[in-house]
């Protein structure tokens, strides 16, 4: 039988959420997942620069658990540089209808371990890894024919596709979480918004006017 999904306006209650923040953004990408949402772990990512002008992109979620929300990246991109200098950062995640849910996730990016970036690079396909060499990300290039004249050096460079290694300046970062915000929308705009904020070791729940 096909899963079933909330109708268009439920309600969301606290205790939906459970005590785990974590547990519960895992809980509502697989719905999303299972509603046919093709882009579900699609993300913004909003860093500042040190100058303190924002920017935002999306980044594609690889994994969220309590450990933290990872994604991967060139560290030498805009994101990257920022990240850096100014590791405090906020996500979101949005599912449109039947889902109509967004995530909101404030706290502090930290570069994943070279052993986890390496081992989720070698699952990437071929092509992927290649433009993570040719692509001297965020930094202006001549035009289209820098970028596939870079990407045909790195072919030949790597002709065996197992043999294309990651490039020391792409790897993982993962956000260590200090707020979740779960965002049900309801009818005539009188949203639920729950809260968890970490307090010590602990997270606080509570509810937020729309």
């Amino acid at each position: 039988m096909p899963p079933e999904f909330p109708s268009a306006h439920p309600p969301l209650h606290a205790a939906d959420l459970g005590a785990d923040p974590a547990a519960a953004l895992e809980a509502w990408l697989e719905l999303a997942r299972e509603a046919g949402d093709e882009a579900a772990n699609a993300m913004a990512l909003a860093t500042t620069s040190l100058a303190g002008a924002p920017s935002v992109r999306i980044v594609l979620l690889r994994t969220a658990d309590r450990d933290g929300l990872v994604f991967h990246t060139h560290r030498l991109s805009r994101k990257g540089v920022e990240m850096e200098a100014r590791p405090e950062v906020a996500l979101a995640l949005h599912w449109t209808r039947p889902i109509h849910r967004q995530v909101r996730v404030e706290g502090r990016a930290e570069r994943l371990a070279d052993e986890l970036s390496d081992a989720y690079f070698l699952k990437r396909p071929a092509g992927g890894r290649l433009s993570a060499w040719a692509s001297p990300q965020s930094q202006v290039v001549s035009g289209r024919d820098e970028l596939e004249r870079r990407w045909e050096e790195a072919r030949r460079r790597f002709p065996d596709d197992a043999s294309i290694p990651r490039p020391r300046e792409w790897g993982g970062y993962r956000v260590i979480p200090e707020c979740f915000e779960f965002w049900q929308g309801r009818e005539d705009r009188l949203h639920d918004r729950i809260r968890f904020r970490r307090d010590g070791g602990a997270w606080v729940r509570e509810r937020l006017a729309p």
